[in-house]
């Protein structure tokens, strides 16, 4: 989530003072509205069920006054790494109080429980004569042959993360950040633009911290453009999971795209609206492609973050829009409960956008459209709308049910290869367009288990020929929950684009 778009509405039930600040995150309660009760943004996060809040970029960054606070970015625009930005303090002219107040929306997250992760653009600086290249001109940037700066992150000014003095400012910098801010974990943007040395170094330096090993790591595979790395370096890429650390993590695009198909094609389509050749790539998402399917391997599931949308290209729901305009709003939340199912029962580390769980949007003004990148929008694109909360209480309650689901059933969160190998199986005789599988392993009580999952990519309802044995549901077309409801043996429908979860009795 971003700081400002989290409370800008106000419908987010924070003082107008503290609306889009690092201080929105701070009040925690309820008000009263036309609805009735209405929680604030860390209320409602309390009760959502989600560990960790992920924060884009809160260093300082170039685009915005920090006075006037008129107007927008995202913040991958860096400027200064070790500096929390200035308009997401209620004062910008005193220092201390940005950052007072970045610590205190840390301190806000972690009383509720929850966790706090970075997003960190350590890939580049907004200026290609920034204060680091001043300081040592020629240093800090990749440069072609030529003397050209490099361009791969697409901004002109790549840093040369494999030189040793940049990379000891990394580490410094991600170290400086957990020590003094008690950060939880270090999302890195376009990660492959730095070199599988330094995200090493970064991962043994958090974790000779005091608690350090439990700080999360993990970011984006790919770069945006072509760059030049020095000295035999190797781009910490996807291709690289086997060369990095087991407990850095990637964000994984295949398994983004399998589902709803891809980003760079709005109207293309995954398993869950209308592509069923994608079924074959679900498959291989949901034991986070440990089967050497794609064009790398994960040395564990911890290192695949699964999900299907984050602030980057449309909306989960403007996708399903564009990409099934002719589909009723009942059939895309449909589409969209399928969806969250596949990757809150995938193994790996599931991943959600803000406000997925509502169907958030960001339509244009003036009907023209839904926002694609609105890195630069104002407010009233780019803020999640509180009032929706009340619109789409079913969608938030199955999201919720997700999560409880896989804290409750250790099943859904395998840590090693012999573990996957033993205790997950597809299964083979499904009908078409139809993926089902086994897991087997020990409750949260020790005692043993059996749950089966079963996704339905089709428009029409399935029967389902169940393994012997009774079976109670944990999640149907509707509901979604840790505690079962009603047995069933034999076989059973499963509706139209619908995951059906059973845990056997």
């Amino acid at each position: 989530v971003h700081v400002a778009d989290f409370t800008a509405d106000p419908a987010s039930g924070v003082p107008q003072a503290y609306r889009g600040k690092f201080m929105g995150f701070t009040v925690d309660g309820t008000t009263l509205n036309g609805d009735g009760v209405h929680p604030t943004g860390l209320n409602y996060l309390k009760r959502l069920g989600v560990t960790h809040v992920q924060l884009q970029p809160i260093f300082d960054f170039a685009t915005v006054d920090e006075v006037s606070g008129e107007d927008y970015n995202w913040g991958y625009d860096p400027l200064n790494y070790n500096l929390p930005e200035g308009s997401y303090a209620t004062d910008a002219f005193h220092g201390e109080v940005r950052v007072r107040e970045c610590r205190a929306m840390v301190q806000a997250l972690h009383s509720a429980g929850l966790g706090v992760v970075m997003d960190v653009v350590y890939n580049h600086t907004y200026y290609s004569y920034s204060w680091l290249e001043r300081t040592v001109p020629g240093y800090w940037n990749r440069r072609w042959e030529n003397g050209s700066l490099t361009n791969g992150s697409g901004c002109g000014c790549d840093l040369a993360s494999e030189r040793t003095m940049v990379r000891k400012y990394l580490v410094d910098s991600c170290v400086y950040w957990a020590k003094e801010y008690h950060i939880d974990g270090f999302r890195f943007d376009l990660m492959a633009l730095h070199d599988v040395e330094t995200m090493n170094a970064i991962r043994a330096a958090l974790d000779a911290l005091p608690g350090g090993e439990d700080i999360l790591m993990y970011g984006e595979p790919w770069q945006g453009g072509s760059t030049r790395m020095e000295h035999g370096a190797i781009p910490a890429n996807k291709q690289a999971a086997g060369l990095l650390d087991s407990r850095i993590g990637f964000f994984c695009d295949n398994t983004r795209d399998a589902i709803k198909g891809g980003v760079f094609n709005a109207g293309s389509a995954g398993y869950i609206n209308g592509d069923m050749y994608c079924g074959y790539q679900v498959l291989h998402s949901i034991p986070a492609w440990r089967g050497g399917q794609a064009d790398f391997m994960p040395q564990a599931p911890g290192q695949v973050v699964q999900y299907v949308s984050a602030h980057d290209n449309y909306t989960l729901w403007h996708k399903l829009s564009v990409s099934c305009p002719e589909a009723s709003e009942e059939k895309k939340k449909a589409m969209n409960r399928l969806c969250a199912a596949i990757v809150f029962t995938s193994q790996g580390v599931p991943f959600i956008q803000a406000g997925e769980e509502f169907l958030r949007s960001k339509p244009l003004p003036e009907k023209k459209g839904f926002a694609e990148n609105s890195y630069n929008m104002p407010d009233a694109v780019n803020s999640i709308k509180w009032d929706n909360i009340h619109e789409y209480p079913d969608m938030i309650a199955y999201y919720k049910g997700l999560m409880a689901l896989r804290k409750a059933h250790p099943v859904f969160r395998i840590q090693s290869e012999a573990e996957m190998t033993q205790n997950l199986c597809f299964l083979s005789d499904t009908p078409e367009n139809v993926v089902a599988y086994l897991l087997k392993g020990k409750g949260a009580d020790d005692t043993p288990e059996n749950i089966l999952v079963i996704f339905n990519g089709n428009d029409e309802e399935i029967l389902y020929n169940l393994p012997e044995g009774k079976w109670k549901i944990l999640v149907d077309d509707k509901t979604a929950g840790a505690d079962g409801k009603k047995n069933i043996s034999e076989k059973t429908d499963v509706e139209p684009l619908s995951a059906l979860v059973l845990e056997k009795e």
